[in-house]
């Protein structure tokens, strides 16, 4: 297992896991490579202190899977070294697919997730096209579609308390998967939920990660945030967030119509600004302006980062 700082850059892309400490970052890495190369454990104590990676090869192509440790503490220095780790990830791994991960109480997210996608989400602006959602260690009983769009809006709602506008963030349904509690003796459940994860992912394309400005996170400002969270409003949370996903789909609509087009265009083409690159048998997005983020997933489905680790795990 190597650093980020290890790593050469030649013909390499990143998956990149950010999220707290406790939801599974490191159980979902090791869930993807499709064996264990990072320490993982569903607890409050983080059991990742630096952004760590494991390369797999194939061919003359490089993908990295990053665990980064969770950006929210109540130690200041903690939290400034978390954001250095995190930042380091990205300047060593800078296209990439970013993964986030959610942890859930009784189907509500938890609001220090919140905070930290908030702030993340700040720095980075992550384009539609390279990022999903996982909601991890969902109780099988309770995995449904109502489950998810009922956690995704309180999400979206939450977000737009703080004055974000969600319909361009890459927040949708569609954007999200919920991963089941699993056993870890039950191996086929965990083969099944790594191909359904895979196939998850098939949409998806490395893209440019461009930091706009540092990632900034105080601990003040995480127990005055956490305390509006939980005195918020559940319903009206859920509400807004409904609404404003609803205008999030139609304008993901129109992106669709245009993603096509992008594709058809050819090794390199320019929609809205977002140019996509061959790298061998893998399609890259650089987006280059606000207009690029906006090329929505499933108007690519032909750049499949999900097939490569659908090969990696047969």
């Amino acid at each position: 297992m190597a650093t980020p700082s290890d790593a050469s850059k030649k013909r390499r892309l990143g998956i990149i896991i950010l999220g707290n400490t406790g939801p599974g970052k490191s159980y979902i890495g090791n869930l993807l490579c499709g064996r264990e190369v990072f320490k993982s454990s569903f607890q409050a104590k983080s059991v990742t202190r630096e952004a760590v990676s494991e390369t797999i090869k194939l061919g003359e192509y490089e993908m990295d899977f990053v665990d980064t440790p969770g950006l929210v503490e109540l130690d200041q220095k903690k939290i400034e070294n978390n954001i250095a780790e995190i930042e380091k990830a990205f300047q060593m791994n800078p296209i990439s697919v970013v993964i986030f991960v959610w942890s859930q109480t009784n189907g509500r997210p938890s609001p220090v997730d919140i905070i930290a996608f908030k702030s993340l989400f700040a720095s980075y602006q992550f384009p539609r096209i390279c990022m999903l959602h996982i909601i991890n260690n969902v109780p099988k009983e309770e995995a449904s579609d109502s489950y998810k769009r009922s956690f995704v809006d309180e999400v979206a709602g939450s977000l737009i308390s703080y004055g974000m506008d969600v319909t361009k963030t890459p927040l949708h349904y569609d954007n999200f998967i919920l991963v089941k509690h699993i056993k870890p003796i039950d191996t086929n459940e965990i083969n099944e939920m790594r191909e359904d994860l895979s196939n998850f992912m098939k949409p998806y394309c490395a893209a440019m990660q461009k930091q706009i400005k540092p990632i900034e996170l105080s601990v003040q400002q995480v127990v005055k945030e956490v305390e509006k969270l939980i005195s918020a409003d559940r319903n009206k949370l859920r509400a807004a967030g409904a609404a404003a996903l609803s205008l999030n789909q139609v304008g993901a609509g129109a992106a669709l119509l245009g993603g096509f087009a992008a594709v058809a265009g050819g090794a390199y083409v320019t929609f809205c600004d977002a140019s996509i690159i061959t790298i061998g048998s893998v399609y890259v997005l650089s987006a280059s302006s606000p207009l690029g983020p906006a090329v929505w997933i499933g108007g690519l489905a032909a750049l499949s980062v999900g097939a490569l680790l659908l090969s990696i795990n047969q």
